[in-house]
């Protein structure tokens, strides 16, 4: 065992874990990351329940709010809202 935990640079219980079950468990899921889109998502769900394309969302973003976002993530956006 200790042959084992310096070849692999691991301490003893990885070792016996490993030795007691063949699978290794199953890892955490990671929780879901920030998408930029998130802090102007409430003023673009209105938007695109009115009827707006995704250039005038994109520019009243910009305009009214000054939101510095990007079109493609927007038109991204929009096209999954859309086809639901």
């Amino acid at each position: 065992m200790r042959a084992l935990t310096r070849r692999h640079h691991v301490t003893g219980r990885t070792v016996k874990a490993a030795l007691t079950n063949p699978e290794p468990p199953a890892r955490k899921p990671l929780p879901r990351r920030p998408s930029a889109i998130d802090p102007v998502q409430h003023l673009i769900e209105p938007l695109i329940e009115n009827g707006h394309r995704p250039t005038e969302i994109w520019t009243r973003l910009m305009d009214e709010h000054d939101v510095s976002i990007s079109y493609g993530l927007i038109r991204l956006y929009v096209h999954n809202q859309t086809t639901r």
